[in-house]
């Protein structure tokens, strides 16, 4: 990330710094989002977790969500030697998933990551904000409001 920041014309940030800076208040979860992927889930539709966090922060984004409540596959980058937006992690995870690129929602808060789901033929949502991504994607798959379901 520090590097696509630098190439943008932006001066150089150590990516410790960014670390620090971007993890240092901790991290939290967006109960939307939860809530959508238990429906999405419940209603039959495989769902997968492609993150780019690196293996030191690992443990903070398991603690955050019941990950095997609510996904069939897990990929993350560090453990698998490839990062968004490389073409090929999205196709491995699609390849564990069962399910060609074309028959994929992609979401992700990076447009450059957006971008490459896209090429590849996902549909894709950039999360600019959490609940407005969760009510779009359960309005998609599921054919109503995120809220409409929420909480029962």
């Amino acid at each position: 990330m520090c590097a696509r920041y630098a190439e943008a014309g932006n001066d150089p940030i150590d990516p410790r710094v960014a670390q620090r800076v971007v993890f240092g208040r901790g991290m939290v979860a967006s109960s939307a989002m939860v809530d959508a992927v238990y429906q999405v889930r419940g209603a039959g539709y495989k769902t997968a977790l492609l993150t780019n966090i690196s293996r030191d922060g690992e443990a903070m984004w398991r603690a955050l969500i019941p990950v095997d409540d609510l996904f069939d596959v897990v990929v993350d980058s560090s453990r698998v030697g490839l990062r968004k937006p490389d073409r090929r992690i999205y196709e491995l995870t699609c390849t564990r998933l069962g399910v060609s690129p074309h028959r994929c929602v992609f979401i992700d808060d990076l447009a450059c990551n957006v971008e490459a789901a896209q090429g590849l033929g996902m549909h894709v949502i950039q999360c600019l904000e959490p609940v407005d991504a969760a009510d779009t994607i359960v309005r998609l798959l599921l054919g109503h409001p995120q809220a409409a379901e929420a909480g029962g």
